[in-house]
């Protein structure tokens, strides 16, 4: 399965029919978008598959939007696909280079616990600036086309809790599921700048992860770096642990 992942753009509370001066001092609402590419069936042969697209977005009223928050949300997006296609093994992912994707603590957390989630992670890779998030702005986009309608029938939507009740109504967005961040801890900062002084994330693209460590490249297979397993514990052992001062909640 490969999974796509990006944050759409804030969205602002709207009522109907609102004067302008309540458009004024709003604070938007974040969400987030996980598209999955997976195959109908499980056979190998590849000679006229189809491919199908399963979306879970998560809906944040406050919140910052750190590698913390987009870990759990993967976490949770995981075990959803899992109930949905048990049959599902591997997940590849792909992002674009925002800092709560493209850092250490991100990358030490999905090695740290590539066999404990729903799904084992194999690779993260990291997209140009501007590409390779198509899939993601087509399902905002229907998700906003959504919300226009429900608010020109006369609602409003002014927080997390009603935009999910939007995406749901009138039998829902086709093979979209939404949860509803509804508390998240803020963990404490991750003291591992410095710790690897000779080693530059910023100038690695793509990730492998595998039992002796995790392997950086900085194009596709091109200048590739081990970060030894002994390394990659140190590190995870600095940052917050998943059942234990990390929460989160979904509705």
């Amino acid at each position: 399965m490969l999974i796509i992942a990006d944050w759409a753009m804030k969205f602002l509370p709207h009522t109907f029919h609102e004067t302008q001066t309540e458009w004024f001092g709003k604070q938007g609402i974040s969400w987030h978008v996980i598209c999955a590419i997976m195959r109908h069936s499980q056979s190998d042969d590849n000679e006229g598959e189809e491919f199908e697209v399963i979306s879970n977005i998560h809906l944040i009223d406050e919140g910052k939007q750190g590698w913390h928050l987009v870990s759990q949300m993967f976490a949770n997006a995981f075990q959803t696909l899992k109930g949905i296609r048990p049959h599902l093994r591997d997940a590849y992912i792909r992002s674009d280079n925002a800092g709560c994707y493209h850092s250490l603590p991100m990358l030490c957390y999905m090695w740290k616990f590539r066999n404990e989630l729903s799904l084992c992670i194999n690779k993260y890779n990291f997209s140009e600036p501007q590409s390779g998030k198509d899939l993601c702005d087509a399902r905002t986009g229907t998700c906003r086309l959504h919300m226009l309608n429900y608010l020109n029938e006369g609602n409003d939507i002014t927080n997390a809790v009603q935009m999910k009740s939007v995406f749901e109504s009138h039998e829902g967005i086709r093979n979209t599921y939404i949860s509803v961040v509804d508390h998240m801890a803020e963990p404490r900062p991750p003291v591992i700048c410095g710790q690897l002084k000779c080693f530059q994330i910023s100038q690695y693209n793509n990730f492998k992860f595998q039992n002796d460590g995790m392997v950086a490249f900085k194009a596709y297979a091109t200048g590739g770096k081990l970060l030894s397993a002994k390394d990659m514990t140190k590190l995870s052992e600095l940052l917050i642990m998943k059942d234990e001062n990390l929460v989160s909640s979904y509705i």
